[in-house]
C-alpha cells in the first residue's frame, strides 16, 4: 500500500541485456531546465584517507582519488542512503532516509573532486503524488537505475519499491509501485532492502539489512519480469550490506558497514561474481578492501561506479544520521588493476 491508499502494483518491466547496454544517462540538457526543488548551498573541505598520515593513498585494492566532508546550513541535508553518479562524472543524485532527494553538479580541480555545486533538494513523492508525512513513508534506503533509465527507490519500515521517471529528473516525478516479494513484509522495520542494483541481464538484485535467511545470512531477491527469486547474503564479522553497484563485465561491487562501541565504524568493499548470482544461491564476495575507524570513514551507505579511461572509479558516501557527531563524507577511489 502506498501513501495514497491501496493500489495494484505496476507489473515489473523487464529488459534484455542489449537494452541494458544501450542505456544512456543524458547530460546535455540545460541544468536549470531539468532540475526543480529548492537550491541549497553545500560546503566542502578536503579529507585525507588517513588523518594521521596524508601519504597513505591505498587500502587493499582501493586507490584513493580524493574525498570531501560535506555540510550545509539546510537542516534537510544529510541522511544520504542511496546515490548514483552520471557516466561522465558531472552529476550526482542521492536519496535520504528522511524522504529527500538531492541533485548536484560534481566539481573537480586538478582531476580531483572539489565540491558540489548547483545543488537542489526536494521531497520524494509517493504514488499519490504527495510527500509522505511519517518516517515510515519516507525512509528511502537504496537507489538504482533500471534498464530503461527509470530510478528505482527501495524504502524500509513501510517496505516497498517505487519506480520514478528516467534519469536525470525522475526523482521529482510521481512514482509507480513495483511488485515486491511476499517475504519482504516479514523484514524488521529498520532492516528492509538496503542494497539495490541492476544486473547485466536487466534484473535487479536486492539485499536486506536484517531479514534472516538461515544461519549467518540475510535475505535477498533477484527481481525480474517473471517475479522474484530468493537469494541470501552471507553475514560475517558484524558487517551488513548497505549498497550494490554493477561493475563492467557483470560482477557486482558490494558495500558493507558495521558499527560496534568497541571498534567504531568499519567499511568493506567486496566483489561478487556475476556468474554466482542465481536463484537460491547463498552469495558472498571476495574482499577488496577493509577500512577501519582510524581512516576517514563514517556510516558508509551509498555506492556508485563509473568507468574513467578504462579504470573503474568508485564513489562512496556516508549517512550522518542527522547526528552532529557524524559526518557526510564523499570518498572517491579507483580499483587497482
Amino acid at each position: 500500500m502506498g501513501p495514497g491508499g491501496a493500489q495494484r502494483p505496476a507489473p515489473w518491466i523487464g529488459a534484455s541485456a542489449l537494452l541494458v547496454a544501450l542505456v544512456v544517462i543524458p547530460t546535455d540538457a540545460p541544468w536549470a531546465a531539468r532540475v526543480t526543488g529548492e537550491p541549497i548551498t553545500i560546503m566542502a573541505r578536503d579529507v585525507p584517507l588517513d588523518p594521521a598520515d596524508a601519504a597513505v593513498g591505498q587500502v587493499g585494492s582501493l586507490v584513493y582519488k580524493g574525498g570531501l566532508v560535506l555540510t550545509s546550513t539546510d537542516r534537510r541535508f544529510g541522511g544520504w542512503s542511496g546515490m548514483q553518479i552520471s557516466a561522465d562524472g558531472r552529476e550526482l543524485r542521492a536519496i535520504s532516509d528522511e524522504g529527500w532527494w538531492l541533485a548536484a553538479r560534481l566539481a573537480e580541480t586538478d582531476g580531483h573532486i572539489s565540491g558540489l555545486t548547483e545543488a537542489h533538494l526536494g521531497a520524494l513523492a509517493g504514488i499519490d503524488g504527495k510527500p509522505g508525512t511519517a518516517k515510515a513513508d519516507n525512509d528511502a534506503e537504496a537507489l538504482a537505475i533500471d534498464s530503461d533509465g527509470a530510478l528505482v527507490v527501495a524504502f524500509e519500515r513501510h517496505h516497498r519499491l517505487l519506480r520514478y521517471g528516467p534519469w536525470p529528473d525522475g526523482l521529482e516525478a510521481t512514482p509507480r509501485a513495483v511488485a515486491i516479494p511476499a517475504g519482504l513484509a516479514a523484514a524488521p522495520a529498520n532492516s528492509g532492502v538496503e542494497a539495490l542494483t541492476r544486473l547485466s541481464d536487466g534484473r535487479l538484485l536486492a539485499l536486506t539489512e536484517g531479514l534472516e535467511a538461515g544461519p549467518d545470512a540475510y535475505a535477498g531477491w533477484i527481481l525480474g519480469s517473471d517475479g522474484a527469486e530468493a537469494v541470501s547474503w552471507t553475514r560475517t564479522a558484524d558487517y551488513h550490506a548497505t549498497d550494490l553497484a554493477l561493475l563492467p563485465g557483470g560482477d557486482v561491487l558490494v558495500l558493507e558497514r558495521r558499527y560496534t562501541p568497541a571498534t567504531g565504524p568499519g567499511m568493506r568493499l567486496l566483489r561478487l561474481k556475476g556468474s554466482e548470482i542465481a536463484a537460491g544461491a547463498r552469495l558472498s564476495g571476495a574482499l577488496l578492501a577493509e577500512l577501519p575507524a582510524r581512516l576517514s570513514i563514517d556510516n558508509m551507505e551509498c555506492l556508485s561506479v563509473r568507468v574513467v579511461d578504462g579504470h573503474t572509479r568508485v564513489y562512496v558516501m556516508s549517512d550522518d544520521n542527522y547526528n552532529p557527531l557524524e559526518r557526510t563524507l564523499l570518498l572517491v577511489f579507483e580499483l587497482a588493476d
